[in-house]
């Protein structure tokens, strides 16, 4: 059964997260958002997961009046939440824009708060030109920045209105219908409406060009249409077991498989550019595994030991791409803490490059003896390295009954753990205390990181530092460097 690997670290990160906006004018698209949300998007995930997609849709305006929507925070929330979906899908669609027979509401500067206009200047410049809410999602989505290969626009067919109108008389399906505006103003509404139909024509002629629907069931197709021709140039289909028994084990397993993997893949990329202390370091670790087939890496907090296992899977990845790298960072993705949850997603990884069948038990209690046993199971022919980074943060140790008592010899398990310190209250000593005799007792070989010298840690502020764009002066980073608590 044929799973697709680990993503490699050496590679650019990889969206496999695509959650998508949805925008339009309000009530009179419920159709169109209906049929999307309740049946369309469902048939994407499926179509997605094919591929080790993930597709979440967004629509804010499910649940919020129309008297809601008309108010400044709204605007501000449904622009950060583009924000957002443009920043996770990363090259994955993440915008599908919906046009009827109405412009929508045009915000004045009184009904937009200060904050929205202070934390977004944009929406000024926008009001400026009298936009309505909708085509201002339009522009901050996808117009301002030309993003057309990761974005879809769908107009409704006129015809369609019109039946639409005639099924459900009390919606205001065009703006000539809305009797809050007076007939200059719904003139105003209809010119602005063709013209941005003309720049979606215009501006995409070539590329993701607006595409005409007729009815619900059509627009489904043309959506389901669009997504299947990106993710089959960008994201090839997995190769799908053929026999029952596999089939029902990769659909049980990926979907679970998918959501978890992406949060480590993700935190591991924010740990590469902090490794300080060069190829040494790994080249031991690397040293000390062809001897033992169990490590514990250990040292105080602050020495980087997350840094230097993220590069070692890197490093292990590129010149050794026959090993089969499982990596688990404790407190570096959601539930990745929870004892269950950790020792559930191993058996799970295990499960999709082996192929063995094993129900993860629901008691919490036959974990430990269930991914023992699955350990025992790895066929001998697949070399596999675990790596679990941070045993300290794990809300359970059960006194470390799930760490392994024997390993074949195609099996290695590479762990780290932070060292007591004297700030530590006594119950955290004995903890850290009890993982590090427990291992040690249970044939584990250590690895002790020592602190930082000082132009490391400078080496390392300077990193931190440009992440997020800032720079101090060299006699503050020497001070910052020597304080007591950079060691």
């Amino acid at each position: 059964m044929a799973f697709p690997p680990i993503p490699d670290l050496n590679e650019p990160l990889r969206s496999w997260h695509a959650r998508v906006f949805l925008s339009s004018t309000f009530r009179d698209m419920d159709e169109e958002r209906t049929q999307l949300v309740a049946h369309t998007f469902p048939k994407l995930r499926v179509i997605a997961r094919e591929r080790g997609v993930e597709l979440t849709e967004v629509d804010l305006r499910w649940g919020i009046t129309e008297k809601e929507a008309h108010t400044g925070k709204t605007l501000r929330i449904c622009l950060n939440e583009i924000d957002e979906c443009r920043k996770r899908s990363g090259t994955l669609p993440f915008f599908i824009g919906l046009v009827g027979a109405r412009y929508g509401w045009v915000p004045s500067l009184n009904d937009v708060d200060e904050e929205t206009l202070d934390k977004i200047p944009e929406v000024r410049d926008y009001m400026e030109k009298g936009l309505s809410v909708t085509e201002m999602e339009f522009m901050h989505g996808v117009l301002a920045d030309m993003r057309h290969e990761q974005s879809w626009f769908f107009l409704r067919h006129p015809e369609f209105t019109e039946k639409l109108r005639s099924e459900h008389p009390e919606i205001k399906y065009t703006d000539d219908a809305d009797n809050t505006l007076d007939p200059s103003q719904a003139l105003t509404a209809k010119l602005k409406l063709v013209e941005l139909c003309e720049r979606l024509r215009k501006d995409r002629q070539n590329r993701h060009a607006p595409q005409i629907y007729s009815s619900v069931i059509e627009l489904e197709q043309r959506v389901i249409d669009a997504f299947r021709a990106f993710l089959d140039s960008n994201y090839p289909i997995l190769d799908r077991p053929t026999s029952e028994h596999d089939v029902a084990l990769f659909d049980k397993t990926s979907t679970r498989i998918f959501k978890q993997r992406l949060d480590h893949v993700e935190f591991a990329h924010t740990r590469l550019d902090l490794h300080i202390g060069g190829e040494n370091l790994i080249r031991n670790i690397e040293l000390l595994v062809t001897h033992h087939r169990r490590i514990l890496i250990c040292s105080e907090a602050g020495n980087g030991k997350t840094a230097l296992m993220a590069n070692y899977i890197k490093h292990i990845q590129k010149n050794h791409p026959d090993i089969n790298m499982i990596y688990h960072f404790c407190g570096g993705a959601r539930d990745s803490s929870n004892l269950d949850e950790m020792l559930s997603r191993l058996i799970l990884e295990i499960q999709a490059f082996s192929g063995i069948d094993f129900d993860i038990p629901k008691d919490s209690a036959e974990l430990p003896g269930a991914f023992r046993g699955v350990l025992a199971r790895i066929p001998r022919e697949k070399q596999v390295i675990l790596l679990l980074d941070a045993l300290d943060q794990l809300d359970s140790i059960e006194g470390m009954r799930w760490w392994p008592g024997e390993l074949s010899e195609n099996v290695s398990l590479i762990a780290s753990t932070r060292t007591a310190s004297d700030s530590d209250s006594v119950e955290d000593k004995v903890r850290l205390s009890q993982i590090m005799d427990f291992t040690i007792s249970a044939g584990a070989e250590t690895f002790t990181l020592k602190g930082l010298y000082v132009e490391d840690r400078k080496v390392m502020i300077r990193e931190l530092l440009k992440g997020i764009s800032k720079n101090v002066e060299e006699d503050l980073l020497e001070e910052i460097a020597m304080y007591k608590e950079a060691q």
